[in-house]
């Protein structure tokens, strides 16, 4: 009688009924709410091993896994996919090796096996309610650097610059990268407008790529990316809270998570051939995880300036005073300006652009200025306080000049 229940006790008791007669067995089922077969099935049971057929025993029939290809899955498993997620090792076990099974199967068994512990529920967590999507592809596109060991050690941890789609949730540009720089953020843009056209809006965190928080007069000074935003025609809207860009925060976790894993696959090493990869691996992506827009409408507005015209806007800006002689000096190099213009380029301010392809664009009223490093002079080496002090020495302690260091003059006799 030790470790049976309540319900165990009531159905042998009415079993033992049964058995002497007192009721039949569609009472008996009646009363336990059972069938009448189920009442005959314990009845069998019981006859044999007793009250402890009356067990819950581990089930099986002809749904049962066979023992053989769950061996097999638990064989691939722990030696590919341990750190899969249930979902992500249940997609690879069907596309790469043609098993089909359930993910909560997978679930089941990756934490009978150690490889997945059971997350408790959090409690008191801050609430932060959903905002509803933009209606239209292009409306608003949410931008977001993600730090991160992407190779797992094959090569060193590097930023993942990634463009999510408000309204869609669709990846519309990835791209690896060394840092989270203003020059990297104008490279992802200008691949974005060539690929999409202009967005009405990018909406990024408060990094000072975006925000400055010098204030200049009262007012924010503007940043390079948001200057160029301007001359664009883009809005740039900055979140206060990681929560307010949810949808590119929640889809840098699953790119951790998916990401890496396809890459290993894929014996991927590099952040060159990572970008590579993307190309195909993006779109696959969409297809599993992106929605269809509430308004079918596209936002995105075409890029109205030419090639040139947009690697000037999507460059460094720094402003120099052109020299009476038509020189300017940038970066310890004094460049020289050809006189096409005259005089009317002195003493004037000029713009020298840095641009993403590391070249260099000198314009004056957005037109652009021919010019030439000029060759650099010559300068008398200046002796160094330590070489001057052990000449001095040399000097007290020996009363003579060095060899190398001219005479002084010979005193006239008396």
């Amino acid at each position: 009688m030790v470790g049976f229940g309540v319900r165990e006790m009531d159905r042998w008791s009415v079993l033992e009924r049964v058995r002497r007669g007192d009721v039949t067995q569609v009472q008996a089922a009646e009363s336990l709410g059972l069938s009448a077969r189920q009442v005959r099935r314990l009845l069998v049971r019981t006859a044999v091993v007793g009250m402890e057929g009356l067990r819950f025993g581990p089930r099986g029939g002809n749904r049962a896994m066979d023992p053989v290809l769950k061996d097999k899955i638990l064989s691939l498993i722990t030696a590919q996919y341990h750190d899969f997620g249930p979902t992500l090792a249940a997609e690879k076990l069907l596309a790469l090796h043609n098993i089909n099974i359930s993910r909560e199967t997978v679930r089941l068994w990756m934490q009978q096996a150690g490889f997945r512990a059971v997350r408790p529920r959090r409690k008191g967590a801050k609430v932060h309610q959903s905002r509803q999507p933009r209606p239209c592809f292009g409306e608003l596109i949410q931008i977001d650097g993600s730090y991160h060991d992407w190779f797992e050690g094959r090569s060193d941890p590097c930023c993942l610059l990634v463009f999510i789609d408000d309204a869609t949730s669709a990846i519309v540009f990835a791209m690896f990268c060394d840092h989270e720089t203003t020059l990297n953020y104008m490279a992802a843009v200008r691949a974005h407008l060539r690929q999409n056209g202009r967005p009405l809006a990018y909406y990024s965190d408060r990094h000072s790529i975006f925000l400055t928080t010098r204030t200049v007069d009262g007012y924010y000074e503007k940043t390079q990316f948001s200057r160029a935003m301007e001359a664009l025609g883009i809005e740039i809207l900055c979140a206060h809270s990681p929560q307010a860009k949810g949808r590119v925060e929640r889809a840098n976790k699953t790119l951790q998570d998916r990401l890496i894993k396809d890459m290993r696959l894929a014996k991927i090493d590099t952040p060159q051939a990572g970008n590579a990869f993307l190309k195909s691996w993006i779109p696959e992506h969409n297809q599993r995880f992106a929605r269809a827009p509430a308004d079918p409408y596209d936002a995105h507005r075409p890029v109205v300036v030419d090639d040139l015209k947009l690697e000037m806007i999507l460059s460094l800006h720094e402003t120099r005073k052109v020299s009476k002689n038509l020189e300017f000096s940038y970066d310890n190099q004094i460049y020289q300006l050809q006189p096409t213009g005259g005089r009317r380029l002195q003493d004037t301010t000029i713009t020298v652009c840095q641009t993403i392809d590391g070249n260099m664009i000198v314009s004056h009223k957005n037109q652009k200025l021919k010019f030439s490093a000029a060759p650099k002079k010559s300068t008398p080496k200046i002796a160094s306080r330590k070489d001057v002090h052990l000449l001095l020495n040399h000097i007290i302690t020996t009363n003579r000049f060095l060899p190398t260091s001219p005479q002084p003059p010979q005193q006239r006799a008396l």
